[in-house]
């Protein structure tokens, strides 16, 4: 999915980005973290419920920080929107990101 999509003409609209950690545990470090997206992290992190759809606070649980992979949608440095695994981009990113660049 994610292969297929970068090669989009959308995908070249948007300044897309892959956090990787060394364990699952680690997502939610801020210093793992591109410096400049650690306000995005600490956003989520503060009101994680808010941020997550129903259908993904669910599966996860109480462990729906570290769901993965999670997608972040970030406007002028800003977090507008986020979801967790392929039904949260099919459902929900994708949307959002047709709404916000067009397809």
């Amino acid at each position: 999915m994610q292969e297929e999509w970068q090669k989009s003409k959308q995908a070249a609209r948007v300044d897309f980005r892959t956090v990787y950690t060394s364990t699952w545990r680690q997502v939610i470090v801020p210093k793992e973290w591109p410096a400049d997206l650690r306000p995005v992290l600490q956003e989520f992190l503060a009101s994680p419920e808010r941020w997550t759809s129903e259908e993904a606070r669910r599966g996860f649980g109480g462990m729906v920080v570290y769901g993965s992979p999670r997608f972040y949608v970030v406007v002028d440095g800003e977090l507008a929107f986020t979801d967790v695994g392929l039904n949260g981009w099919t459902y929900g990113v994708a949307p959002k990101l047709k709404r916000l660049v067009g397809a």
